[in-house]
């Protein structure tokens, strides 16, 4: 689709705040907020409520920078300065919108409109996402409204990554430095560095809360530097701005540790490989220089990894993986310029090439498991599945695990059962035929088992801080928790409540639930939710209370906490099909698939290099492909959709808007 071309008065560098403030200040905000927990939110969580340090403060400045930037926009578009996009864009947004809404409405939880603690993406802030991306729309056609945005965005990663950089040496700005004098009471300044760390062994985090995030952000914001120092013409001020933001960007991608940012940036480099070939070699030789830079990062920061955490290996295993499947990537989009190339360049073309991307990312799905076996391989000296069995080989499978009025029920994998039985304020321990197995009671409410063959079993009668009304039993072999009540035995909930084992239904994933991190696991529970999520979802934020938390078995076995609760499906598509629904979903990735389109038509097909609204795109891609891997969030989030909406804009082209009043 080509969108009718429109001229606006040029928009105001004061008009643009509000979205400036969204896109530099609310990633960077971190205030400790108490946030008491709703009668839904106490089902998981114990207590009255959490101080949260990341998610809070942002939705607030989220929501009411986003009103301030509609009240800004509805002004200039009521003086006819702006006239109102109307696309397929926009009908696919309102279609997502409208999901969002009733999804909330008509949810059962109390969260819907507020969110879920420790993220708080309720409706209201999936609402100010759109309505970023569709004021962003309309301010992607105008040059200067793009290029004051990026700049800002660079001035802030520059930021973020300097307090990553700074976690990542071991030293944490956030409750040592300086910082904590904005995030925390003055009474606890002196005090809070011993009990608050933001720095953590798993990668660099920044004000973004998980190393994850801090992935998605800084593939992003290397793409973003990465296009305009390629583009840039002004001086060495500007050139050195541009390198040191990338630089920045990269060493905090590097030091995430983010398998999916990582994977997401080769996603970006291949658009800009595909998209501005010409661009890319003319400058070939500068590019070569920065490749080694991040070469040079990526090993420096391998080096004090290993010295600051104990690592025994100077490259991770992970980053070998992702350096071939980089190689991979650019390797393929290279092979496909050289034949797309010397064809002509036609509407057929165009199908091809959507077809190729798709037989590119089957080829990398089938090339997963052998390139991780054999980096694993090479890197460990052993096979995954070994080393597992390794560190596990004194850990024995649970087979059942059954709760009834008065027995703990436990079939070990290898067929060895034993029964606890809790009657009449008597306990006792009986094998498969019925055998009183017999109990060594050293202390008190601690009942050893003595039968030979059973001696690793123990039963314990304890009490829980805070909960002094309940007397709850534990076998700590398999973690096992269980309520001792008159009217007979519960297995306990996170919140110390009954609640009933899961034995949900799956879909796929079978024997290997630890693939991706564990993610293998939760994709194939939350799959099977989507049947129930068609038109609507469970309700913005939602996914905690629909997800089966008490699978005990599968837990255990795979090596999982079994009170590990999961608030999100670490995926942002399966995110978004059981929240807001699968039609959202559907409307989401047509969104996206029309921009891959018409940016395939315009950069490839027409030749047109235009390199700000490519590296734009580059940004889109390089989110939604982190976003296989990782879920929305408000700690990034915000910037995707603007970046998305600028997107839009700028492949319908870029131009300098008519100046007025």
């Amino acid at each position: 689709e080509i969108m009718k071309n429109i001229r606006d008065r040029e928009v105001k560098w004061q008009e643009l705040l509000p979205l400036v403030f969204i896109i530099g200040l609310v990633p960077l905000l971190f205030h400790v907020q108490l946030h008491r927990y709703t009668a839904d939110e106490a089902l998981f969580y114990p207590g009255i409520g959490f101080n949260d340090l990341y998610s809070l403060i942002k939705a607030k400045a989220l929501i009411f920078f986003t009103l301030l930037a509609l009240g800004i926009f509805l002004y200039q578009v009521a003086k006819k300065r702006v006239h109102l996009e109307k696309s397929t864009y926009t009908i696919l947004a309102g279609i997502y919108g409208l999901a969002i809404l009733f999804s909330a409405l008509l949810s059962p939880y109390d969260i819907a409109f507020s969110g879920l603690t420790d993220r708080f993406e309720g409706a209201w802030v999936l609402l100010s996402y759109l309505s970023i991306f569709f004021l962003c729309i309309h301010y992607g056609r105008q040059r200067k409204a793009v290029d004051f945005l990026a700049h800002t965005l660079m001035v802030s990663s520059i930021l973020m990554g300097f307090f990553g950089f700074l976690q990542y040496i071991g030293y944490d700005p956030y409750t040592e430095g300086f910082l904590r004098y904005f995030a925390f009471p003055r009474e606890v300044w002196a005090t809070v560095g011993e009990s608050v760390k933001t720095s953590f062994q798993s990668g660099v985090v920044g004000s973004l809360y998980n190393p994850n995030f801090m992935g998605s952000y800084a593939a992003m914001t290397t793409l973003l530097s990465l296009g305009y120092w390629l583009k840039a013409t002004g001086g060495k001020k500007q050139q050195i701005f541009y390198i040191l933001a990338n630089l920045v960007s990269f060493s905090a991608l590097v030091g995430s540790r983010s398998s999916a940012g990582l994977i997401g940036f080769a996603a970006g480099m291949v658009i800009m490989v595909l998209f501005m070939p010409k661009t890319l070699k003319e400058n070939q030789k500068r590019f070569a220089i920065l490749a080694v830079a991040w070469a040079g990062i990526t090993l420096a920061m391998s080096l004090v990894y290993a010295n600051m955490w104990n690592g025994n290996r100077l490259i991770q295993q992970d980053y070998l993986t992702l350096f071939v499947y980089f190689l991979y990537f650019i390797g393929a989009s290279i092979l496909y310029r050289a034949i797309f190339n010397k064809r002509e360049k036609n509407k057929v073309l165009l199908g091809i090439t959507l077809v190729y991307a798709g037989l590119a990312l089957v080829g990398a799905a089938l090339l997963y498991s052998p390139v991780q076996s054999a980096t694993y391989q090479f890197y460990y000296g052993q096979s995954q599945a070994e080393r597992q069995a390794d560190r596990n080989k004194e850990k024995e499978k649970l087979e059942d695990l059954v709760i009834t009025a008065d027995q703990i029920r436990i079939t070990e994998a290898d067929g060895d059962f034993i029964a606890f039985e809790i009657k009449d304020n008597k306990v006792k321990a009986i094998d498969a035929e019925g055998n009183n197995l017999g109990f060594n009671q050293a202390e008190a409410g601690h009942y050893q088992v003595v039968a030979e063959g059973y001696q690793d079993y123990e039963l314990v009668l304890t009490k829980i801080n805070g909960v002094e009304d309940k007397i709850f039993a534990t076998v700590p072999k398999f973690d096992i928790w269980v309520i001792v009540d008159p009217m007979g035995l519960t297995y306990k909930g996170r919140n110390h409540e009954p609640v009933k084992i899961d034995s949900p239904a799956r879909f796929g994933f079978q024997g290997n639930e630890s693939l991706f991190t564990y993610r293998g696991y939760i994709w194939s529970r939350t799959i099977p939710l989507l049947k129930d999520h068609v038109l609507l979802g469970a309700g913005p934020d939602s996914f905690v209370f629909e997800f089966p938390q008490y699978e005990h078995v599968t837990k255990w076995n795979i090596g999982q906490p079994t009170y590990l609760l999961y608030d999100k499906p670490h995926d942002w598509y399966l995110q978004m099909g059981v929240n807001t629904g699968v039609l959202s979903l559907l409307a989401v990735l047509a969104m996206g698939l029309l921009l891959l389109i018409q940016s395939i038509k315009k950069f490839m097909l027409d030749g047109k290099e235009d390199i700000a609204a490519i590296t734009l795109v580059a940004m889109v891609y390089a989110y939604a492909t982190a976003g296989i891997f990782n879920d929305s969030v408000i700690t990034v989030a915000p910037i995707f959709w603007m970046v998305f909406g600028l997107a839009i804009g700028a492949v319908k082209g870029l131009k300098q808007a008519k100046k007025g009043k």
